[in-house]
C-alpha cells in the first residue's frame, strides 16, 4: 500500500501492505520482513490502519515516519523493525464504542478497528491494551459499573468476547467461534458479539448481542441477510461463561 525511496541514501528502500513491512539495505536486491508475533507490523498493543505514506530522516535512513488510514501516525527508529505511536491522544477512526467509569470518571474505554484503548486521565491521553494474542477488529467495549478494573470486549469478524480484570493489561478469551466463522465461503463470514451490557443493578449478569459486522457499518439488504450464529447471549457471573438465548423471534 505504500514505498519510499530515501533519495539520500538510495540502497535504503522501504514498502508495506496491510500486515507485512519490508525494508532493503542494497537498493531493492534483497528484503528483510518484519512483523510481531500477532501476524502484523507495528505496536504490541495496537494494530495499525492502511499505510499511506512512508518518510525517512534525511539524516538517519532508519528513522522512518508512517501516516495510516484509519490508524493514526507512528515512528520508527530501527527501519522498522519496532514503532511507537506518535498521535497525540487517540486518533483511530473507525472507533464504535466509548465507556466511562461510573467508578472514575477519569478511566475512559473506547474500542474499534485498531483495538481496545484507554484513558485514565479523561480522555487526554491513550494507551493501546489490544490483547496479545488478537488480531480481531475491534467493535465494542464495557466497563463493571461496580469494577473499573472489570472489561469486557467485543469483535466484529471472530465472534469473541474477552474479559480482563486489570483494566486491559492482560485478557482471557471466554468465547470464540472463528473456526466456525472461518468455514464459510464468504456472506455472513464477519459477525460477533456487537453488543455487550452490564446490568446496573447487578453487575453478574451481562448481556451480548451478536450481529453482522458489515450490517453494523452498511446497513445494507446484502450486508444484513446472512444469518448470525447467535442471536443474545446472557452471563451470569459477570462475563466468565456464556449461554445463548434461544428465541424464534430474535433468532438469526
Amino acid at each position: 500500500t505504500a514505498v519510499e525511496f530515501v533519495d539520500e541514501n538510495p540502497d535504503y528502500i522501504y514498502a508495506s501492505g496491510q500486515l507485512e513491512f519490508f525494508r532493503s539495505q542494497d537498493g531493492g536486491k534483497t528484503w528483510q520482513q518484519f512483523q510481531n508475533p500477532r501476524g502484523f507490523y507495528g505496536p504490541d498493543r495496537m494494530i495499525l490502519g492502511i499505510a499511506m505514506d512512508y518518510q525517512a530522516d534525511p539524516d538517519n535512513p532508519n528513522h522512518v515516519f508512517l501516516n495510516t488510514y484509519q490508524g493514526g501516525n507512528f515512528y520508527s527508529e530501527d527501519g522498522g523493525e519496532s514503532w511507537i505511536p506518535t498521535s497525540l491522544g487517540y486518533s483511530g477512526l473507525m472507533t464504535y464504542d466509548v465507556e466511562t467509569s461510573q467508578q472514575n470518571p477519569a478511566v475512559v474505554v473506547a474500542n474499534g478497528r485498531t483495538g481496545p484503548f484507554i484513558s485514565r486521565d479523561g480522555g487526554l491521553n491513550w494507551e493501546g491494551i489490544l490483547a496479545r494474542d488478537d488480531n480481531t477488529v475491534g467493535v465494542e467495549i464495557s466497563i463493571d459499573p461496580k469494577n473499573s478494573n472489570h472489561l469486557l470486549t467485543g469483535d466484529g469478524d471472530q465472534g469473541c468476547i474477552r474479559e480482563s480484570f486489570n483494566q486491559g493489561e492482560s485478557w482471557e478469551r471466554r468465547i470464540c467461534n472463528g473456526e466456525e466463522l472461518n468455514s464459510r465461503l464468504t456472506v455472513g463470514k464477519n459477525q460477533g458479539a456487537l453488543a455487550l451490557t452490564f446490568a446496573p443493578a447487578d453487575p453478574l449478569i451481562v448481556y451480548a448481542g451478536y450481529g453482522l459486522e458489515f450490517c453494523y457499518q452498511n446497513w445494507d439488504h446484502y450486508s444484513c441477510n446472512p444469518q448470525t450464529l447467535k442471536s443474545i447471549l446472557l452471563s451470569k457471573d459477570g462475563g466468565t461463561s456464556w449461554v445463548a438465548i434461544r428465541d424464534p423471534n430474535i433468532d438469526g
